[in-house]
C-alpha cells in the first residue's frame, strides 16, 4: 500500500496514477507557456496603447 496524493495506490495502481501525475504537469506546463506567451505578445502592444 502506498499514499499517493491524499489516497490510498495499491501496488497495481501505482504507475497509472504516477502516469496521470506527470500528465497533469505536463498540461499545466503547456497552459503556462501559453500564457507567458499571450503575456509576451499583449505586453508591447499594451505600451503602444499608452
Amino acid at each position: 500500500m502506498d499514499v499517493l496524493g491524499g489516497c490510498v495506490v495499491r501496488e497495481e495502481n501505482r504507475m497509472a496514477c504516477l502516469r496521470l501525475v506527470n500528465m497533469q504537469d505536463h498540461t499545466r506546463a503547456s497552459i503556462y507557456k501559453s500564457c507567458l506567451r499571450i503575456i509576451r505578445i499583449w505586453t508591447p502592444l499594451l505600451y503602444v496603447v499608452k
